[in-house]
């Protein structure tokens, strides 16, 4: 079961009140936002038995996804608390020290790579350099052979339709094509299923499934 009472705060019977709502969220985003300036530590819930601890700069990890939020939380006009090109490029510096402490080299994964990173720092300064990197980072993951969100090239695409969409450049909307018949290009046919799939390369561990994940029915933009 999802839901175990001893592992989860009671419900309570509160009445909805938007404005003691809306200062919640701002008091959270306020404070999400200021500790971005004191070397991007959280607090860690006292349950967790552990101190604050820094957050790795990518999506997958957690910096990256609370700079996106406090950004469209703030672009929504539902917070003051805002973000700018500094807090992003301390995220990328701390990213890249991380990655560098192992020699990782995966700088176009969804997920764990600078992509996430840059897209964001794109859309608060564009830059025909910042755009190039994107596009480099996203021609280069078209054949990685995870073929999966996180690593492959169904996060990359995510990317290009992301910058398809809010551009409206053709450039975004041929590279999400490209990455979409690149990946076509790879499927397989099973003569005892009698339908096509994929081999996934990943951690030293081959593996077959039929579907791109997160990117499948997406539409062309």
């Amino acid at each position: 079961m999802l839901f175990e009472p001893g592992r989860h705060e009671p419900l309570t019977q509160l009445a909805w009140d938007e404005p003691r709502a809306r200062a919640l969220i701002e008091r959270i985003a306020a404070d999400a936002a200021a500790r971005f300036g004191d070397g991007v530590v959280r607090p860690v819930h006292p349950r967790d038995g552990a101190p604050a601890r820094e957050l790795h700069g990518e999506l997958y990890h957690g910096a990256c996804g609370v700079l996106w939020a406090l950004h469209h939380l703030h672009a929504l006009g539902v917070t003051a608390a805002s973000i700018d090109s500094a807090m992003v490029e301390l995220a990328l510096q701390r990213h890249r020290e991380w990655q560098a402490s192992f020699g990782g080299t995966e700088f176009a994964s969804y997920l764990i790579g600078d992509i996430a990173l840059l897209l964001l720092a794109y859309d608060l300064a564009p830059s025909d350099a910042l755009a190039a990197r994107i596009e480099e980072l996203v021609r280069g993951n078209m054949h990685h052979p995870a073929r999966e969100l996180m690593w492959g090239a169904p996060g990359t695409m995510l990317i290009a339709l992301f910058l398809a969409r809010h551009t409206r450049d053709e450039r975004w909307s041929q590279l999400f094509r490209a990455t979409a018949r690149a990946l076509a290009s790879e499927l397989e046919w099973s003569t005892e299923h009698a339908c096509h799939f994929w081999t996934q390369d990943m951690y030293g561990r081959r593996s077959t499934f039929i579907d791109s994940i997160a990117t499948s029915g997406l539409p062309a933009p």
